[in-house]
């Protein structure tokens, strides 16, 4: 076990479980802005996700990622076309592979904002305040943590490798 023993996150099975590395899988996407993992009440982890929409593009080609056009700069997540989709599971499928399976988040929850100091969920020095994202998000946790039950069943935390990735709404 690796990490700050303050940063261990305990799922509900009793497994400590240290998100930094995690984490720097994720951000090593890229188009991955921020990311943070959290575990609540369930034996498996959900990764926060936000997207640097400059580098985002399913065939590498800026402006194809809307499956319409879009009059704001960013697109919205409900936007996103089936092939951003499809490359966005794809490319976080690729940078868990080589963490051990407990450690592979059951589902991604990609918001459409960045995280932010006024919100309380970065520090001034811009490290992230992973109790306060978690407080902000748990709707949409809880709506991810539904999908994931759904779709795995009772074998969420084995599941195959393959994220469950959702758009927040918010």
């Amino acid at each position: 076990m690796s990490g700050r023993s303050s940063d261990l996150i305990k799922t509900s099975t009793g497994r400590r479980i240290a998100p930094a590395g995690i984490e720097a899988k994720l951000r090593e996407i890229p188009y991955v802005n921020q990311a943070v993992v959290v575990c609540v009440e369930r034996p498996y982890l959900i990764g926060i996700i936000t997207l640097d929409w400059t580098q985002f593009s399913p065939d590498g080609l800026r402006g194809t990622m809307m499956s319409e056009p879009s009059a704001s700069s960013e697109p919205s997540i409900g936007e996103l076309s089936a092939s951003a989709m499809e490359r966005l599971t794809a490319d976080l499928q690729a940078a868990l592979r080589s963490l051990p399976r407990y450690e592979q988040p059951a589902g991604i929850l990609v918001l459409q904002r960045h995280f932010s100091i006024e919100a309380s969920e970065l520090t001034t020095t811009l490290k992230l305040r992973r109790e306060a994202i978690t407080q902000h998000e748990q709707p949409a946790i809880d709506a991810l943590h539904e999908q994931i039950d759904q779709h795995y069943g009772e074998a969420a935390s084995a599941n195959d490798g393959t994220p469950l990735v959702v758009v927040s709404n918010t």
